[in-house]
């Protein structure tokens, strides 16, 4: 998984990956702060990779 978004990374804009990473780290701390059922955390990181990267 980690291979995989760091060679999504490599294609995309210096802006892309600033925002693909602020969204990781905003959705890493919502996760951690919080007892979110495990189906909602999954729903939401298939969302992440679904969404077109522009």
């Amino acid at each position: 998984m980690a291979r995989k978004f760091s060679e999504l990374k490599a294609k995309m804009s210096q802006q892309a990956q600033a925002r693909l990473e602020a969204k990781a780290k905003a959705l890493l701390d919502e996760m951690s702060s919080t007892d979110q059922p495990e189906q909602e955390s999954q729903a939401q990181k298939r969302h992440l990779r679904e969404s077109p990267s522009a």
